[in-house]
């Protein structure tokens, strides 16, 4: 569990191209589920091998589990 919350923390301010490739290195798959205030269409299933990112600016601003 401390593992997944160091990886979120590290996500915040990276590219969004790092981030994946950050997530993959760690075995989660990973989404972006809003871009510059736009929201893309995703399933709601809940999964904790996977990472969901707001991106702002090609930048992360937000990482969470699911």
């Amino acid at each position: 569990m401390k593992l997944e919350t160091e990886l979120l923390e590290t996500l915040i301010g990276m590219s969004e191209t790092d981030a994946y490739k950050l997530c993959k290195e760690n075995g989660y798959a990973s989404r972006t589920t809003i871009e510059d205030v736009k929201p893309y269409i995703i399933t709601c299933d809940l999964r904790f091998d996977r990472v969901n990112f707001e991106i702002e600016n090609g930048l992360v601003t937000k990482a969470n589990i699911g």
